[in-house]
């Protein structure tokens, strides 16, 4: 009994903190770009780079975030939930990503949510 009162707060605790997705759908970026992400944005697109990530994931959310949403639309986004929108789960598996986000620039696998600055650096960015 004491174990399912437990599991029952855990469970309304993480419904009230998480952000709510409707399935398949990730909650929608609220920030503003700025110049600079934008021009990191278009530079990580030109080279190829992509981010690998799952609607439901809060670290892939905030990284979304950190772009803003100009600049996050001209990433290379790909969906690795087969539920999300425009999903492409092949994708993640051919490239053989295990945790969310993952990001791939010039040939080389990146896992975890990486600051702008981090981006930059590792992409050759100035």
């Amino acid at each position: 009994m004491k174990r399912a009162l437990l599991f029952g707060y855990l469970a309304l605790g993480c419904a009230v903190f998480l952000p709510v997705s409707v399935q398949g759908q990730g909650v929608s970026i609220q920030r503003v770009s700025t110049r600079r992400e934008v021009g990191l944005a278009q530079h990580l697109r030109r080279i190829g780079a992509k981010m690998y990530s799952a609607y439901w994931c809060p670290f892939c959310q905030r990284q979304k975030e950190l772009f803003g949403r100009e600049a996050f639309s001209q990433i290379d986004h790909v969906e690795c939930d087969p539920k999300g929108e425009n999903a492409r789960p092949q994708l993640c598996q051919a490239a053989g990503v295990r945790g969310y986000p993952t990001w791939e620039i010039n040939g080389r696998t990146y896992p975890g949510l990486r600051t702008l600055e981090q981006l930059a650096e590792i992409s050759g960015y100035k």
